[in-house]
């Protein structure tokens, strides 16, 4: 009776096959999803990275044109920039964000219309200049070059001509 006592708890001192599976099934899937979680904040990552410059290309046409008189204005109507500009109005390096990622895949598109002062969503009959442009400022990003260009970000805003009387 002894022997057999001793027997038992020699089979007791380890894992059996089926728990040592079990157990890499598991932590196997628990890597698994960390490692698919891992892709996936990769990917937002690069997302943001790339809606940040947008963002900031935008605002680099707002800080320009702020700068600019209201009667120059009329002129960035239509113009589309690449490379893209800085506040400064100077051409961006290409390698600024790195190899593959440059700056020269972006471009900034601006449109430029006159709105009525009643009703700063409509935009003026004609030609009319009532003091008030809408400008709006696009930022198209072109991966490579056998893809098409895609919008990704959009801002508009408002220019008054303080020179005009009310």
């Amino acid at each position: 009776m002894r022997a057999i006592e001793l027997n038992r708890r020699s089979f007791r001192r380890g894992f059996t096959l089926l728990e040592v599976i079990l157990a890499t099934i598991i932590v196997g899937t628990g890597i698994t999803a960390a490692m698919q979680l891992f892709v996936t904040c990769t990917q937002q990552n690069q997302t943001a990275v790339g809606m940040t410059v947008a963002m900031n290309l935008a605002n680099n046409i707002q800080e320009y044109t702020a700068m600019s008189a209201y009667a120059d204005l009329a002129a960035f109507d239509g113009a589309t920039y690449n490379p893209p500009k800085d506040a400064g109005w100077a051409d961006l390096n290409d390698n600024m964000l790195g190899a593959g990622r440059g700056l020269g895949r972006y471009t900034q598109k601006v449109h430029v219309s006159p709105v009525k002062k009643s009703d700063l969503t409509s935009a003026t009959s004609g030609n009319a200049d009532e003091g008030v442009l809408k400008v709006v400022v696009e930022v198209w990003y072109k991966p490579n070059a056998a893809s098409p260009s895609a919008m990704v970000y959009s801002m508009s805003f408002l220019r008054f001509n303080n020179q005009t009387a009310t």
